[in-house]
């Protein structure tokens, strides 16, 4: 209601019954569908030109925008061209990028590695380490998985992949305008990461991080006055974008908790550790990550 215009909602496989790449296709499926409904089965819809569209996302579901953006970006490279030629359904289309993108409280490390899922822990309710991972934690026919993994989520060989942790990405050249709001919540170096490398590139960002708040505020607290401010932002963005991009205001705010007062931050420093040294920790994480084994003995509990 806040941008006035229409949404698609995609219900995408979820983990550990369907692990990595899982969602990320059923993304990709579900946005060709949208851009070429001549291609696919039983459709009921025209096609919907990728300038009126906007990826949106909150926590692991940003995480699935910005990998769906970067599967286009490497297919583009691939292919030296701006825009990527995939076969749908038996004919040759355009993957276009869509015209802008639109995160909440992105979910990017998933090692949980960098300082941040420390540093944080006092203004968040996600704690630092995953407890599926934790002794004791009740068995059941979906998890531990069968063979058994490190992750829900993925191999943990796959937890520094480029298309399922956008922190390890090198290039975003060429990726649309990106809007990221988000609170001071432990997964947040992630997010600043990406914000850091690809407003380097060239790609325009903004970044609105609100002071004290957890973790998806916005789908918590709906209520509070800073939900509302934040909601603004994103809807703002999306109608914006769409009507022009190319005079989207990047940037960086810090909006405080007490009064909402607003401090410009600069984009190239939102956090102290390095590229190099991010990289090494969530390498690190994921050398660390143990298989996590069923336990014969113990009978599931859910």
């Amino acid at each position: 209601m806040l941008t006035h215009g229409r949404c698609f909602s995609l219900k995408y496989r979820l983990s550990p019954q369907h692990a990595f790449p899982s969602a990320l296709l059923d993304l990709l499926l579900a946005y060709l569908s949208l851009l070429h409904p001549q291609q696919a089965p039983s459709t009921y819809h025209s096609a919907i030109p990728a300038r009126k569209l906007v990826l949106t996302g909150d926590s692991v579901g940003a995480n699935l925008c910005l990998g769906l953006i970067q599967t286009i970006l490497s297919l583009a490279r691939q292919q030296s061209c701006s825009e990527p030629i995939v076969r749908w359904n038996g004919a040759n289309v355009t993957l276009h990028l869509p015209q802008g993108v639109a995160l909440i409280s992105p979910w990017i490390d998933l090692t949980f590695s960098l300082p941040s899922f420390k540093e944080n822990q006092k203004t968040d309710y996600v704690p630092d380490y995953s407890i599926c991972w934790a002794p004791g934690f009740p068995q059941c026919s979906v998890w531990p998985t069968d063979p058994p993994r490190g992750d829900i989520y993925c191999d943990a060989s796959c937890l520094v992949h480029p298309l399922a942790n956008p922190a390890a990405v090198d290039d975003w050249r060429g990726c649309p305008p990106v809007l990221v709001v988000c609170g001071e919540e432990v997964a947040s170096d992630g997010a600043k990461m990406v914000v850091q490398q690809a407003h380097s590139q060239g790609v325009r960002i903004r970044w609105r991080e609100f002071e004290r708040l957890p973790h998806v505020f916005m789908l918590l607290l709906g209520g509070l006055e800073h939900t509302k401010v934040a909601m603004a932002e994103w809807a703002e963005f999306c109608s914006g974008v769409v009507e022009d991009k190319d005079h989207l205001e990047p940037g960086g705010e810090l909006i405080g908790v007490r009064d909402l007062s607003r401090k410009e931050v600069d984009l190239e420093r939102l956090t102290d550790i390095t590229r190099k040294a991010a990289l090494v920790l969530m390498r690190r994480g994921m050398e660390k990550r143990e298989v996590v084994r069923r336990d014969a003995r113990e009978k599931p509990k859910i």
